[in-house]
């Protein structure tokens, strides 16, 4: 059984009702009343805190999924797991991701663009499968890890650990391009994907 009892009566005004009292008066009085613009001010520090909290909370997933595309990136060059299935056919790579993802990701052949398909993979996200298909640029690797957009956004262009990543959302998925070209060819085949 839970029993209340009534709460003194300084803090019953403070919390029941405004206190209009006279600056003057607040510091002669005896009863512990803050006056309108002290009010006022904690209220606003309040919010404020609340939305920094809240920007921090809604950033930190985005920070943290761009450092994992980029540390898959890594990985995938020097381990030997850049490609699971091997061909620059996308008739060979497509249905090779059938059966492994719960969704379909939409690529193109490239070739006559300068950027050809090497493969692809399989990558975990967020407890979550991730398409990663492999194109050539000259002799630089460009991953670009495709999932739908509703589980997760990374910011738009970044540099991060040496590399530049540029993120994009078309047709419902999320893509990422992850390599040691220069910002103009990922947004070239940005571009091109769409």
């Amino acid at each position: 059984m839970v029993v209340f009892s009534p709460m003194p009566e300084p803090f019953g005004r403070i919390v029941t009702g405004p206190c209009h009292v006279p600056a003057k008066a607040f510091n002669e009085s005896n009863d512990f009343c803050a006056p309108d613009w002290a009010q006022a001010a904690v209220a606003a520090i309040v919010l404020l805190a609340a939305g920094v909290i809240f920007n921090l909370h809604n950033q930190q997933p985005a920070r943290l999924l761009a450092d994992d595309v980029v540390s898959a990136h890594v990985r995938s060059l020097q381990a030997d797991h850049l490609l699971d299935v091997v061909s620059t056919d996308q008739h060979t790579v497509r249905p090779w991701f059938e059966g492994k993802l719960d969704f379909a990701p939409a690529f193109k052949d490239l070739v006559a663009n300068g950027f050809p398909l090497a493969g692809g993979r399989v990558e975990y996200f967020d407890h979550h499968p991730v398409a990663v298909l492999v194109y050539h640029h000259g002799k630089h690797v460009i991953n670009v890890f495709v999932w739908p957009a509703d589980r997760a956004t990374v910011s738009k262009s970044e540099t991060s650990q040496g590399f530049n990543l540029l993120s994009w959302t078309a047709n419902g998925m999320q893509y990422s391009a992850v390599s040691d070209v220069n910002p103009q060819d990922l947004h070239e085949l940005a571009r091109l994907l769409q």
